[in-house]
């Protein structure tokens, strides 16, 4: 159950989707499951997921947002994390990975037990998922995004800009993109298969790795419990039957 080797050229993956606003696109919304954590009950369906990216969107704009700033996101294992990197793609924002604890971009979104231990920029945002937080100071990242509307930021990001940077690397929206497409065809996903992430989804490879089965209309599966996918993408000696390599952007 080794890793495979090396990726496939470019040349060779399906053209397209070159951005997140593509990935989410209103026609890829489906009843098929998108993401879930574990064997929870709790499954975001492709008409869901794709959705709560344009409130995240939405609601991110409000709290100053927009192309040219960074946000903090934890390297979280959630729906929550990945649906706010990509609400902040489709603002033409960046995502600093698991940013350090002095960080000096427009917000941080991270789970409530980790959000005070943040020194951040006067005007900057702290926003929390999970419990309602009790600092006035701390947005609730369900309350926000649930009062927004559902539809599309009205922003339209080129390829070629920032999306994701763990503090080393940084890689675009179209970089990431095309690993994306790159393991999803080494895997051979498909609608019918479901994809666990075994990797810290802390750099900008692991999002690419996330990513993946949602560029073929699979399910993407996070760790927990006992829960195994047909296929594992990254980590060491995984439960999955099959296992590929995290792309390499």
């Amino acid at each position: 159950m080794g890793q495979d080797g090396p990726l496939l050229p470019a040349r060779t993956e399906p053209p397209g989707m070159d951005t997140v606003a593509e990935l989410l696109a209103r026609e890829r919304r489906s009843a098929a499951p998108a993401c879930r954590v574990g064997e929870s009950s709790h499954v975001y369906d492709y008409r869901r997921f794709n959705t709560t990216a344009w409130k995240v969107g939405n609601y991110l704009r409000h709290e100053g947002v927009r192309g040219g700033v960074t946000v903090g996101v934890a390297a979280d294992p959630n729906p929550k994390a990945l649906l706010t990197v990509l609400g902040v793609g489709l603002l033409g924002a960046a995502v600093h990975l698991d940013p350090p604890k002095s960080f000096d971009g427009r917000a941080v979104v991270a789970p409530l037990e980790e959000i005070a231990g943040f020194d951040l920029e006067p005007g900057a945002r702290r926003i929390a998922y999970g419990d309602d937080p009790d600092d006035p100071a701390v947005d609730h990242w369900e309350g926000g995004v649930w009062s927004e509307n559902p539809t599309m930021p009205p922003e339209a990001p080129a390829p070629d800009t920032p999306l994701v940077t763990d503090g080393q690397r940084t890689a675009s929206q179209a970089a990431v993109l095309s690993g994306a497409r790159a393991a999803a065809e080494r895997a051979a996903l498909d609608e019918e298969t479901t994809a666990c992430l075994r990797a810290p989804p802390s750099t900008p490879a692991a999002i690419a790795g996330a990513l993946a089965p949602l560029s073929a209309g699979a399910e993407l599966l996070f760790p927990g419990d006992d829960a195994v996918g047909d296929v594992a993408i990254g980590g060491t000696d995984p439960p999955e039957p099959r296992a590929v390599a995290l792309p390499e952007l």
